[in-house]
Formats: structure tokens, C-alpha cells, sequence
């Protein structure tokens, strides 16, 4: 049961790790459209650009196991 708890603390921290290291990169990278218009009609509901979601989940999936497995070596 501990390696489960210490399996799922540490997933859920890199989680919002990646996810706030990867809103910042977004936000940096972000550029405004310098276009000028008076009244916009058309609305635009979500992203085109591909969704990381998934990779950060299987990263942060992949290092909690990682720490897992070097805190349960190092007890023994």
C-alpha cells in the first residue's frame, strides 16, 4: 500500500509540475494577432494547434513510477 500512496503523490505532483511548466512555455510562446477589426462575428471554440496533454500525462506517469522505484531501493 505505500507504494501505491507513494506511486500516486508523486504522479500527482509531476502532473501539476509538467502542467504548470507547460503553461508557461505556451504562455511565453504565445503571439497576439496584431489584425485590426471592428467587430469580430466569427467565434472560435478551442485550440488547432495538437494537444500535449497526453504526453505530459505519460511523462508524469513514467517518473512517478521512476521515483517510486528509487524511494522502495533505497529502504531496501
Amino acid at each position: 500500500m505505500k507504494r501505491y500512496a507513494i506511486f500516486i503523490v508523486s504522479f500527482i505532483l509531476l502532473l501539476f509540475g509538467f502542467q504548470l511548466a507547460s503553461g508557461i512555455v505556451l504562455t511565453m510562446m504565445y503571439t497576439p494577432n496584431q489584425e485590426v477589426t471592428a467587430v469580430r462575428s466569427d467565434i472560435v471554440f478551442g485550440s488547432t494547434q495538437p494537444s500535449i496533454g497526453l504526453i505530459v500525462m505519460v511523462a508524469a506517469a513514467t517518473l512517478a513510477y521512476v521515483i517510486s522505484n528509487l524511494i522502495r531501493a533505497k529502504r531496501g
